[in-house]
């Protein structure tokens, strides 16, 4: 084929292109992908964690497809160093899949991420107890998942012959039956096992089909660990080719989560698939399943005494909590220096003592989630701000209020953010319109989908649906006076606080929408949300900090027992 010819091909890149994935992904697509000119891509070319080295490769190639095989794999390392897994294998990709972010973007993950200890893998399973490892990969995932142009595809125990000679399962055991070792292997985790052949065959389908999403490939037997090694070693025909079996029980890192013990199987009898017929391809879609223990939290903002409406919101919150024998955090959201005020903190934490009302962790009781007072986290929230940055989700934008309210797209709701018209919103692909290092007035936005249904079940109102640029528009993630955004350090705090459900007011309702896009675009798990109904006055409008007369505080200096404000609103 001729340089000519060559040259309008359009490129493609295979990111571990030296592993067992990468290279017969990069080796069949003349077969199955003769369209695409290949780079494969291996440390020697460039370092993928070189972020600016891989960024300069990127737009000199200019690819017009990404398949990112490219791991930390070897869960032993991973435990062993977990910053470096973290880094490799979701920062590096939360990085590449940025640059990629207007063209086709294939993750190679794998179902280690997912139990599968029971029935077939799904979506919901908990992950495996290799939790560095499945961690990190699951992170990734969620963080491709959140472009709609890309997919994952996750793919079982695979066999085949590596460049290195040592990343396929039937590599791996040969290596230890040369060395005179009986490897140890799981009982109790089962597989699908599948052939490098029939993985990369599949993924090449999957790219012409031009699927996006999440898709599982797997083997047409279901095995465990154990059941494979012994169909390998049955295949080697050497006596001295033998397995010990073992059990995840005996796992000497973190235990499985939310409790879960895998029951054994019985009787097996399979032989290991080593052909592209047996290869079943399935889709899914949806959110992580959650095992967890519940964790609620109370987060007052101390620009003014309580009133009624946010004791009833805060006892909802604990109710929940103590009903689900779960843990109640107390988190002060004091972003705002010069609104919030110590002594409304101080009182915030005795008038809501004083109706029954108390909680496990937070400011005055520390815990392992700590610091319980947004404005000792800032930089915290700078860390993720710039995690979005690097993504290209969030932008900068030199309009004032001013601006936004004579370019809003659509009407907004009183006290509601106007829809924002997108002047300083960059084209797709671009990081932004003007170098904000230059401008005094910056604040930082998030790039919505062009247009999404949001949907959700809220636990207090039902089945909730929002629309992008319709009912919410790119908002802002840090103000141009240096303090994030409540919508930004609402979602770091709940995620590192590890928060199962938020129950708050109903006038936050649409702020959970937005929440959910940040989210996803983080990788982390959304919690439960519960909008409880706003307390009203007697003309009907919601109460507010300034309506003096139903303070906590001056309900309580009035000589009100705490039987009696809780009888205003408890059933």
């Amino acid at each position: 084929m001729n340089n000519d010819e060559n040259n309008r091909r359009p490129l493609a890149w295979v990111t571990g292109a030296s592993g067992l994935i990468g290279s017969h992904v990069d080796q069949s697509a003349e077969y199955f992908a003769p369209e695409w000119e290949i780079r494969g891509l291996s440390r020697k070319d460039f370092d993928l964690t070189d972020f600016p080295e891989t960024q300069r490769q990127f737009e000199q190639d200019n690819p017009g497809l990404v398949i990112h095989c490219a791991a930390m794999s070897d869960p032993t390392s991973c435990e062993s160093e977990p910053d470096k897994a973290k880094f490799i294998n979701r920062e590096s990709t939360f990085f590449l899949s940025g640059l990629a972010q207007n063209i086709p973007f294939v993750f190679f993950s794998t179902d280690l991420v997912f139990n599968g200890n029971h029935g077939q893998y799904t979506e919901h399973d908990e992950p495996s107890p290799l939790t560095v490892y499945a961690r990190t990969k699951a992170e990734a995932e969620q963080l491709v998942l959140a472009n709609p142009l890309h997919a994952v595809v996750r793919t079982s125990l695979t066999a085949g012959t590596s460049p290195s000679g040592s990343r396929g399962i039937d590599e791996q055991l040969i290596n230890q039956w040369q060395k005179g070792n009986s490897p140890t292997l799981f009982t109790d985790e089962f597989r699908c096992p599948i052939h490098a052949d029939a993985t990369a065959q599949a993924i090449w389908e999957l790219v012409q089909a031009k699927q996006t999403g999440i898709y599982h490939l797997a083997g047409g037997e279901r095995m465990s660990r154990y059941e494979i090694g012994q169909a390998i070693a049955r295949a080697q025909s050497g006596s001295e080719c033998s397995v010990t079996p073992g059990s995840l029980q005996d796992y000497q890192g973190p235990p499985p989560r939310g409790g879960y013990l895998p029951q054994l199987r019985q009787n097996p009898e399979s032989n290991f698939v080593s052909n592209s017929e047996s290869c079943a391809v399935t889709g899914a879609a949806g959110t992580t399943g959650r095992m967890k223990p519940y964790r609620g939290r109370i987060a007052p903002t101390p620009t003014g005494y309580l009133h009624l409406g946010h004791a009833q919101t805060f006892w909802s919150a604990t109710q929940r909590a103590r009903r689900a024998e779960g843990t109640l955090i107390y988190r002060t959201e004091d972003l705002d220096p010069q609104r919030c005020k110590a002594e409304y903190s101080q009182a915030a934490m005795e008038d809501l003592r004083w109706i029954g009302i108390d909680w496990d962790e937070g400011p005055e009781k520390g815990g392992d989630y700590g610091p319980y007072v947004q404005s000792l986290r800032t930089d915290r929230y700078r860390e993720v701000l710039e995690l979005l940055k690097m993504q290209r989700l969030a932008y900068p934008c030199r309009c004032s209020r001013k601006d936004v309210m004579e370019s809003a797209i659509a009407p907004h709701e009183t006290g509601d953010e106007p829809i924002y018209g997108g002047t300083c919103r960059p084209p797709f692909g671009q990081a932004r319109r003007f170098d904000p290092d230059s401008e005094e007035r910056v604040n930082w936005r998030f790039r919505l989908p062009e247009i999404e249904n949001i949907e959700f079940h809220d636990g207090g109102f039902g089945s909730q649906s929002f629309h992008t640029n319709s009912d919410f528009g790119d908002f802002v993630l840090w103000r141009h006076d240096d303090i994030p955004s409540y919508q930004l350090a609402v979602v770091v705090d709940d995620h590192d606080m590890k928060i199962t459900e938020v129950v708050r007011g109903a006038d936050l309702l649409k702020c959970s929408a937005r929440q959910i896009l940040l989210y996803r675009a983080l990788g982390w798990d959304t919690p439960d949300f519960f909008h409880c109904p706003l307390v009203t006055d007697e003309n009907g409008d919601r109460l507010a900090k300034r309506t003096d007369a139903l303070s906590l505080r001056a309900m309580r200096e009035s000589g009100l027992t705490p039987e009696a404000v809780l009888g205003q609103f408890r059933h």
